[in-house]
C-alpha cells in the first residue's frame, strides 16, 4: 500500500525534485548510513 510520503521514500522524492540524491542502507554491524546530496548555488545578489 502507498505510504504517507513522510518516510525515507518521501524524503528521497523531495530531494530528487531539487536535483539531489539520497542513499540509505546498512553500514556495518548495528549501523545505518543516510547520505543526502543537494546541489548548491550561491544566493542571488540583491536588486539595486
Amino acid at each position: 500500500s502507498p505510504g504517507s510520503g513522510t518516510g525515507l521514500t518521501g524524503v528521497g522524492e523531495r530531494i530528487a525534485l531539487l536535483g539531489g540524491s539520497l542513499t540509505a542502507g546498512p553500514a556495518g554491524e548495528r549501523m545505518f548510513s543516510l547520505r543526502a546530496w543537494l546541489p548548491w548555488a550561491p544566493a542571488a545578489a540583491p536588486a539595486p
